[in-house]
C-alpha cells in the first residue's frame, strides 16, 4: 500500500474522493487473502484433528490487530511516499530489516529478560506471538501484546494525521 498513490495518480488528478481509501483498499484485498488462507489453516486443523481450543478464539482479533498495523504503516508510507519519493526505495529495505528484528523465525523467548520491554516495542513482537500462542495453545504473552496494541493504535492514528496534512499536495506531486 504503500505505492498505491503514486501506482493511482492518474485517478488522484481527475477526480476527487477520500484518497485514504487508496491504502485502505489494498490492505483490505491483502486482508481477504488472509481470511482465506486462515480458514484453509482451520479446515487443515480440522482434517488431521489438530485440537480446537479456546485460545483459537483469539486469533481472529490478531487479525484485527494485523490488519490495523498494516493500514497504519500503509497510510503513513503512501503518504511520505507521494511527498519523498526516496522512500519507495527504503522500503523494501526497511521491511526486510524489520522483519529479521520481529519473531518471524526465532521465538522471542531468545531475547534476554532485560531487553524484552525494548523489544515489545516492535508491534509484530506481541503480533507474532500471539498469533503462535492462538493456534498452538500456548500461552498467551500479555505484556507483549499489551504493548503491540499501545504502539499500533496511536500509530494509526499519527498516520491518519500525517496523510490528511500531506494530503493537499498529493495531486500537485
Amino acid at each position: 500500500s504503500c505505492y498505491s498513490l503514486v501506482i493511482n495518480a492518474h485517478i488522484i488528478t481527475r477526480i476527487y474522493f477520500s484518497r485514504v481509501l487508496i491504502p485502505t483498499a489494498t490492505v483490505g484485498v491483502r486482508l481477504v487473502d488472509l481470511i482465506i488462507a486462515a480458514a484453509v489453516l482451520i479446515l487443515m486443523m480440522l482434517y488431521y484433528r489438530m485440537p480446537i481450543t479456546l485460545s483459537l478464539l483469539l486469533f481472529p482479533l490478531f487479525v484485527i490487530q494485523a490488519a490495523v498495523l498494516a493500514l497504519a504503516i500503509g497510510i503513513l508510507g503512501a503518504a511520505l511516499n507521494v511527498r519523498y519519493r526516496d522512500v519507495g526505495t527504503l522500503t523494501p529495505i526497511l521491511l526486510q530489516v524489520w522483519m529479521f528484528v520481529s519473531p518471524l523465525v526465532y521465538s522471542s523467548s531468545i531475547v534476554p529478560e532485560q531487553s524484552r520491554w525494548l523489544y515489545s516495542l516492535n508491534p509484530l513482537v506481541g503480533l507474532i506471538d500471539g498469533f503462535r500462542a492462538s493456534l498452538f495453545n500456548l500461552p498467551l504473552p500479555w505484556a507483549s501484546i499489551i504493548a503491540s496494541v499501545l504502539v499500533t493504535w496511536p500509530l494509526l492514528i499519527l498516520s491518519i494525521h500525517v496523510f490528511r496534512k500531506l494530503e493537499v499536495s498529493f495531486a500537485d506531486d
